[in-house]
């Protein structure tokens, strides 16, 4: 029988914030799986997540060039991802991994699949 040992005070306020934040970035991804722009994203959120990816990897000022195309096509829902992102990318102490928010964003998407999936089936 393995025994697991309670976290300390510390870790305990480092696994509350980090829980806090993944609630926070999962309710972006859902609000942005919304939008009209956004809507045909949740079916291939592979192909979403490595475009995210790409624009998260570019120097700052290349990607500030991104953001700015992408509010310029319309494209504000991503851009606002994209700067929530590359935020808890630079945060300091404990914060989401890039990991962590990948599978906020899978989780996500498969929600905003079943929903948009039942209100097709609703309309019929």
């Amino acid at each position: 029988m393995r025994q697991f040992e309670m976290p300390n005070e510390t870790d305990r306020v480092s696994l509350d914030r980090m829980c806090s934040s993944y609630g926070f970035v999962a309710s972006k991804f859902l609000f942005a799986f919304q939008t009209r722009e956004l809507r045909g994203e949740v079916r291939d959120f592979r192909a979403f997540r490595n475009k995210l990816v790409a624009a998260l990897s570019k120097k700052p000022v290349e990607f500030n060039q991104r953001l700015a195309d992408l509010r310029t096509n319309g494209k504000a829902a991503e851009a606002n991802l994209l700067t929530l992102l590359r935020e808890l990318k630079e945060t300091s102490g404990p914060h989401l991994q890039v990991r962590h928010w990948k599978l906020a964003l899978e989780e996500t998407s498969k929600m905003a699949l079943t929903h948009w999936k039942s209100v097709i089936a609703e309309a019929k």
